[in-house]
């Protein structure tokens, strides 16, 4: 679990810093408890409540994917907010348990942008992004094949990040092959080095909870952080070529960098997200 004391923060200082708080170690006042991202430390925080010694009790977005997860322990009334990182999950956990629309702050994560900077390299290919879309991502290279674009593949969880921003350096675009993101990292990233996107959206997302045995899905999308300065959309395979082309004849007209900084998606204005929630504490 971790907690921050973060009150009397201002712009100019460090980094926020984070303290590992530990179960059986004293703890001092603070604004905020923060579990970021273990069920079993936000049971523990929950049922340590007073113990805390903290004016609000703060959970996620990492805990769980569906609310009813976990015995529900998001649900718990000794939370005073919930943080999820995107609008559309913010509709799906109302719509599952109402009591928590009140409690949800949107919070995504940053991105380090100094490290995700563009770089002045020849762009000489594109970049196909496949996140479990092994069916998809075949056509779509069949495609770019018969039209002979210079590619290569990114496979999800089988990539090292310094390859990945290697890559990117030399990236012309990036075709995203993701079915929905709660934030979409990889994406930002590449946004960030001001690459162009093209961004399959088909709308849903679908989920089968192991531990509930039971599929949820809801209203989605694969790019929650995205605009018409970034790239693209398209719903379908039917739809890439075409979609494609218009992409590649107006590259230069994007300007995905502009939108992540002043999305306050860098680590500088996020910061400044942070600060205005817990003043409300």
């Amino acid at each position: 679990m971790m907690r921050t004391l973060v009150k009397q923060m201002k712009l100019d200082d460090p980094p926020l810093h984070w303290d590992l708080c530990l179960r059986d170690f004293p703890m001092a006042e603070c604004d905020v408890a923060w579990v970021v991202n273990d069920p079993k430390d936000l049971k523990w925080a929950v049922r340590n409540r007073d113990r805390l010694r903290a004016r609000q009790l703060w959970a996620g977005p990492n805990i769980v994917v569906v609310p009813q997860e976990q015995q529900g322990i998001v649900t718990a009334p000794q939370i005073d907010r919930l943080m999820v990182p995107a609008t559309w999950v913010a509709d799906f956990y109302s719509r599952e348990r109402p009591e928590l629309a009140a409690k949800i702050s949107l919070w995504p994560a940053a991105i380090d942008t100094d490290l995700w900077r563009p770089v002045d390299e020849p762009k000489v290919h594109w970049v196909v992004y496949n996140k479990y879309e092994d069916a998809l991502a075949a056509e779509i290279v069949k495609v770019l094949g018969s039209m002979n674009a210079r590619f290569t593949q990114i496979n999800y969880g089988r990539y090292l990040h310094d390859k990945y921003r290697e890559i990117l350096k030399n990236a012309k675009g990036l075709i995203w092959l993701s079915r929905a993101e709660s934030q979409g990292i990889a994406l930002l990233e590449a946004l960030s080095m001001d690459v162009p996107v093209l961004v399959w959206d088909p709308g849903t997302w679908q989920y089968e909870s192991p531990e509930l045995k039971r599929k949820f899905t809801a209203s989605a999308t694969s790019a929650p952080y995205f605009s018409e300065d970034c790239g693209l959309r398209f719903p379908n395979a039917c739809e890439f070529e075409s979609t494609f082309k218009t992409l590649a004849e107006r590259s230069n007209s994007y300007r995905p960098r502009e939108y992540v900084l002043k999305t306050s998606l860098d680590l500088r204005t996020n910061k400044q997200r942070l600060i205005d929630l817990i003043q409300d504490v």
